[in-house]
């Protein structure tokens, strides 16, 4: 306020001198730092409408074509939002246009204020990030492709109308956004995930890679972290990230999927478990074909995505090794024979061969496939060392 009391007051001064003084356009532009064209200005404002012309005035636009809705395009919008009541100005917007790309869609601010006037949303409260933790998130590479990264996860269980406890597991790809997966499952043990993915990598290809939390059954307690889902991912050529422990955050795009999940196809749960993957499946082809998404510009999953080439097996490679290592093959309870005698390795690698290479005198490297995984001495007093995974460890904050 205290500098438009100025600038109005200094107005006022060149104008005078202008009229009273007769003092030239360009003697009055250098001493007081304006332009000739600001000066003819305020001299046609003040002529207009005497002093209070030299006021600042408001550069809002006296009338903006697009605040004003048409009737028929407020009914499109309202209509399109009870279909979509979770959608925001943003989805509605690119709805519409898609269908009438022949017109000219209102805009989205006076959509927003369409539905804010209706009653029909809410402002969000924005959290600050300011202070928010330094994520160093696991090394994978980039999703800039179809099937290059794939997200698996399971959302919180709950129970159905009839008792029966469900476990939904959901499997994203990560570029284009298409949920590949949204199956209610009564556990999560390896075979009923298995069964799933075999059924997804048949239908879009396999992914080079996976991105997985540390609970069961992705991950397990010994051996590098493995267990016998991750271990059959591996023997198909699938990279596995691990995200950190208790870092969910980590895994943000099936965190976020999961929210709407529940909202819109969890709550109220269904009668029995027929019914609720049925109400899946529903869910599922809609937010793959009918909803558009911000991180694509808008434009559904299923307009994105590109199917890889169909596997022609889905068993597990017999591995072979190539000579001075020694084959040895991993029984259903871990345990490998060597020497006579039986040794633990991991529960994971059942039903593979795994590598012994010569190191030193009664030492041996143990492989599965190329990757080392630990080491045999059968003389000492702990056969088997195994490698594990390193945990990453938080760096102090202080100077």
């Amino acid at each position: 306020m205290a500098e438009d009391c100025e600038r109005t007051l200094l107005r006022r001064e060149l104008i005078r001198e202008f009229l009273d003084e007769e003092r030239s356009v360009s003697e009055l532009s250098r001493r007081y730092g304006v332009s000739r064209n600001a000066l003819h200005k305020w001299k046609k404002r003040y002529e207009q409408e005497g002093l209070k012309g030299l006021e600042s005035k408001s550069r809002r636009p006296h009338r903006s074509p697009k605040a004003v809705i048409s009737r028929e395009w407020k009914e499109e919008v309202l209509a399109l939002k009870r279909r979509r009541r979770r959608w925001g100005a943003k989805k509605l917007v690119a709805e519409l246009k898609r269908l009438h790309a022949d017109k000219q869609v209102v805009s989205q601010r006076t959509v927003g204020r369409l539905l804010r006037g209706a009653g029909l949303t809410h402002d969000r409260r924005r959290r600050s990030r300011k202070n928010g933790p330094l994520v160093e998130l696991p090394k994978r590479p980039v999703a800039s492709a179809s099937n290059v990264i794939w997200a698996i996860d399971f959302k919180g269980d709950f129970f159905l109308q009839d008792g029966t406890r469900v476990y939904p597991l959901t499997m994203e790809d990560l570029y284009s956004r298409l949920l590949l997966e949204l199956r209610a499952l009564e556990s999560t043990n390896f075979a009923a995930v298995k069964a799933s993915c075999r059924r997804v990598f048949s239908a879009y290809g396999i992914p080079q890679g996976i991105v997985v939390d540390n609970g069961i059954p992705f991950a397990g307690e010994g051996l590098l972290g493995l267990s016998r889902l991750s271990s059959w991912w591996m023997s198909l050529g699938i990279k596995v990230y691990f995200i950190e422990p208790g870092k969910p955050y980590q895994n943000g795009h099936l965190e976020r999927l999961h929210g709407t999940l529940k909202i819109e196809a969890i709550q109220p749960p269904s009668p029995n478990l027929k019914a609720q993957q049925r109400r899946f499946d529903r869910w599922r082809e809609y937010y793959n074909q009918q909803r558009p998404h911000e991180a694509l510009a808008q434009r559904y999953p299923s307009e994105v995505y590109v199917p890889g080439s169909k596997p022609t097996s889905l068993e597990p490679l017999v591995l072979h090794y190539p000579s001075p290592m020694l084959e040895r093959y991993v029984k259903s309870g871990g345990e490998f024979n060597f020497g006579g005698r039986l040794y633990f390795l991991s529960e994971a690698l059942s039903g593979y061969n795994i590598g012994l290479k010569p190191v030193a005198s009664g030492k041996f490297e143990i492989f599965w496939d190329q990757l080392l995984i630990g080491l045999l001495e059968p003389a000492a007093a702990e056969p088997i060392r195994l490698a594990r995974r390193k945990k990453k460890t938080r760096r102090s904050s202080k100077n």
